[in-house]
């Protein structure tokens, strides 16, 4: 632009008027773009920031991968049995603390983590019973309670059932604490004799663990005076 102005002046000084446009067509000639085209590689300048733009395509990169291989379907039936006899382990001592320690307070949730249905409602009456009597279970004097699971049957056509071969040992029965006329206990129903016993228990998988789900009456064999079964 500077060279245009330049051009046009030098004109006007030799009074020639009608030059002037001839002149400023000479400086409107391609020759005057040059030194504003030396000004156009700055914004070329700006073409590494679409290289920037590079680092995006790596984004998937990123993303976890599918597993390629199907997760393992396959059980340890061994390790599950051991479950299932720590579960049953488990029921019956918290079992054995609602009966000798009976109390309505959260019963339903308390007596689900102990059977499944429908022994559980068996186990809220039993407990309900001993609350309206003023009763409980008391262990024997030495007091033995004695649960052994001496196997598992489990099989994957009804993977949410099991039936154990169980041997128990007690001597407890059912009080009413200081009810003796010198405010000793009376015993209200059981003997409290040693009695050992070897059953078949049938449990099912609830969302508190491998539970019984019915009150097995039916004894294998019953010894009287023994704190285990023997050998079957």
């Amino acid at each position: 632009m500077a060279a245009v102005v330049v051009l046009v002046g030098a004109a006007c000084d030799d009074g020639d008027l009608e030059s002037s446009p001839t002149t400023a067509s000479v400086t409107q000639a391609p020759t005057t773009a040059g030194p504003e085209t030396t000004d156009l590689p700055p914004p070329t300048s700006e073409a590494p920031a679409t290289t920037e733009a590079a680092p995006t395509t790596a984004t998937p990169t990123t993303q976890p991968e599918p597993p390629t291989s199907p997760l393992p379907t396959t059980i340890d039936e061994e390790a599950l049995k051991a479950e299932i006899a720590a579960d049953f382990l488990a029921s019956d001592a918290r079992l054995v603390a609602m009966v000798e320690n009976p109390s309505l307070d959260d019963l339903e949730r308390r007596a689900l983590e102990v059977a499944a249905p429908p022994l559980n409602d068996q186990l809220i009456r039993r407990v309900q019973d001993l609350v309206a009597q003023g009763d409980r279970v008391a262990p024997g004097d030495p007091p033995i309670h004695f649960v052994d699971v001496e196997s598992v049957s489990w099989d994957s056509s009804s993977p949410t059932e099991a039936v154990l071969m169980v041997c128990d040992a007690d001597n407890s029965r059912q009080i009413t604490p200081g009810a003796g006329p010198n405010g000793e206990d009376v015993g209200t129903a059981g003997t409290g004799q040693l009695t050992a016993r070897r059953f078949e228990q049938h449990v099912v998988l609830t969302e508190n663990g491998w539970l019984p789900d019915v009150f097995q009456t039916d004894a294998i064999g019953v010894w009287q005076g023994v704190e285990s079964c023997p050998p079957p």
